[in-house]
């Protein structure tokens, strides 16, 4: 006696055709789903005389959260906060021998990269 080929019913052939359509469209959709919903601030410090300043303290506070980054200037004036949550921002920078500047609201929207254009007045 041989043993009879069963093969799947076609309701279980068609549900597993439309199960690997569906999967391929889940595939295709993640990654456009799946990025990350942040933006960044980035600049550089300087002086009124265009000075860069390195060792300045940059603090960023999401106004409606109170998320808060901070970051400190490279020796050549330059930071970069990112991976912000989208929001408002109020951004402090302060150094030695220089007056805190306040810039808000600061918009971070998904993907871009603010440059807030101000230097510190020395105080």
């Amino acid at each position: 006696m041989t043993p009879e080929r069963v093969g799947f019913p076609r309701v279980v052939r068609d549900g597993r055709a439309v199960l690997g359509m569906l999967l391929g469209v889940l595939l295709l959709w993640a990654p456009a789903s799946a990025q990350d919903p942040t933006g960044g601030i980035e600049g550089v410090v300087t002086d009124a005389g265009d000075q860069r300043i390195a060792g300045a303290l940059v603090v960023a506070v999401n106004l409606d959260t109170a998320v808060t980054r901070d970051a400190e200037t490279a020796s050549d004036g330059f930071y970069r906060l990112v991976q912000l949550p989208v929001g408002r921002y109020s951004v402090t920078i302060s150094a030695p021998s220089f007056a805190p500047l306040v810039r808000e609201p600061v918009q971070v929207n998904v993907g871009n990269l603010i440059v807030p254009r101000r230097t510190p007045r020395s105080g």
